[in-house]
Parts: structure tokens; C-alpha cells; sequence
């Protein structure tokens, strides 16, 4: 499914529409390929008590901040930047989700080898990095 841009918001509602309907298996697995609008999400590390000035500084500066059930930190999604939300049932394809992420990962290697990059998983780092440690990574997915 491809939604060209979206807030993210929305795109959570929407996703969780898909959800319900894969749960009781009246849909198949879907991919939602999107661009957001320029939006921070706070991971579950990130609580507001946390983030408090910060958060009212990105607002004050016309982002959208937004709460998320996921894991992690902060993140920003925006335009120019493709986003994958793969909705399945995850048994079907591995023992979990931190399994799922690596293999997630290997695809991304496997794409930006194709198209003539060189991408990079790091031990301590969720992603896909490009570069190297003598000069800098940077994280492309």
C-alpha cells in the first residue's frame, strides 16, 4: 500500500486498522510505504518528563511531536524519507522481533549493494550504516 506523504498520526490509525483486520485474518500481510511530514517520535525511553523544554522548543519551531508504543529514543521522519511499515504475522517469518529487525536489516544491505553502496550493520546499533569508523557512519535505514 502506498500512501505518498502522510502525518504520521494518521498513519498510525491506519495501521492499526490493518492490524485489527490481520488479527482476526481478514487481510493479508501488508506493506505501507509512505512519507511523513516533518515529525519527532518519542520511543517508549523518551517520556515528556523527560523531554519536556526540548519538546516545546521542536513545537515552537513548527514540528509535530508525537508518542509512540515502540522501543527506542527520539526520531525524526519527514519528507524525502521512505518509511516501511510492514504489518504481518510475524511467526510466519521468524522467532521475533529482534530477529525480524536483523533480517530487515539484511535486506537493506542486500538493496544498497545493488545499487551500488556499501551498507554496514553495527553490533551495538540497530540499522544500516554507511561510511566507515575511520571518517563517519551514517545511518541510512
Amino acid at each position: 500500500m502506498l500512501l505518498q506523504r502522510w502525518p504520521y498520526e494518521a498513519t498510525v490509525r491506519i495501521q492499526r486498522e490493518i492490524l485489527e483486520q490481520r488479527a482476526a485474518n481478514t487481510t493479508d500481510d501488508t506493506l505501507i510505504l509512505l512519507e511523513h511530514d516533518s515529525v519527532f517520535t518519542l520511543g517508549r525511553r523518551n517520556q515528556r518528563e523527560q523531554m519536556g523544554s526540548e519538546i516545546d522548543l521542536l513545537r515552537s519551531r513548527g514540528f509535530d511531536v508525537c508518542a509512540t508504543d515502540r522501543g527506542g529514543s527520539i526520531t525524526y521522519h519527514g519528507p524525502g524519507q521512505v518509511m516501511g511499515y510492514p504489518i504481518l504475522r510475524l511467526r510466519d517469518f521468524c522467532s521475533g522481533p529482534k530477529a525480524y529487525v536483523g533480517k530487515l536489516e539484511e535486506v537493506m544491505v542486500r538493496v544498497l549493494e545493488e545499487w551500488g553502496l556499501s551498507g554496514t550493520r553495527v553490533s551495538q546499533w540497530r540499522g544500516v550504516w554507511i561510511g566507515n569508523t575511520e571518517t563517519r557512519l551514517q545511518k541510512i535505514a
